[in-house]
């Protein structure tokens, strides 16, 4: 693999890249009741440093995290275009 990059002269020079180490895990989080609550597959290079369960969860967690600000944030645009219709009235 190489990537290219711009010199001055605008030519394109190929760089190789080093080669990375990902691995892909292939989860699937059960609750306690055995329902599945998602499937995933990550592609990663941190496989190396930690256990693949506890990377797994984490990225679930995160992205439970991320959905829940996602809907504040929405809730926030809605709250304040209400509060801008009422005061236009």
């Amino acid at each position: 693999m190489t990537r290219e990059t711009l010199s001055k002269k605008s030519k394109k020079i190929a760089v190789p890249d080093p080669p990375v180490a990902e691995k892909l895990a292939v989860s699937r989080i059960l609750s306690e009741e055995g329902g599945v609550l998602t499937e995933s597959l990550l592609l990663t290079i941190m496989m190396m440093k930690m256990d693949v369960a506890t990377l797994v969860l984490w990225y679930y967690w995160r992205w439970k995290i991320e959905c829940f600000f996602k809907l504040v944030i929405s809730m926030a645009c809605v709250t304040a275009w209400a509060i801008a219709v009422d005061k236009s009235k």
